[in-house]
């Protein structure tokens, strides 16, 4: 079983993109959560919105360590990975966040996960 899974937001953090892995991983199916901000999925929704605010400009943001919150309500400890995407002028119009298991800093791994 895959311990990745990735998900995409908008710029304004509404999920946008939920991969099957996610949906094994923390319980929601995709219908359950497009169109939702991604804080919902957080334990701690002050992280969620810092974690975007404070991603580098370059790399991103690697392995993290954030709790999600499980469908059933159990906590799911875990690793986050925020990449921005950015139009001409820098500003993020998009992001790609990896959830893992376990803690990996191999961004091209991290950037190959299927949706």
């Amino acid at each position: 079983m895959n311990n990745d899974g990735t998900l995409g937001l908008d710029g304004d953090g509404v999920i946008i993109r939920f991969g099957s892995a996610l949906e094994r991983m923390l319980g929601y199916c995709e219908q359950e959560v497009l169109g939702t901000h991604v804080e919902g999925l957080f334990l701690d929704t002050g992280l969620a919105k810092e974690t975007l605010c404070n991603v580098e400009p370059s790399s991103g943001l690697i392995a993290r360590p954030v709790n999600f919150v499980h469908k059933s309500g159990s906590v799911v400890e875990s690793y986050l990975s925020v990449f921005p995407l950015r139009d001409g002028s820098k500003k993020i119009y998009s992001y790609i966040l990896n959830i893992s298991m376990e803690r990996s800093t191999d961004v091209p791994g991290i950037l190959s996960t299927e949706f």
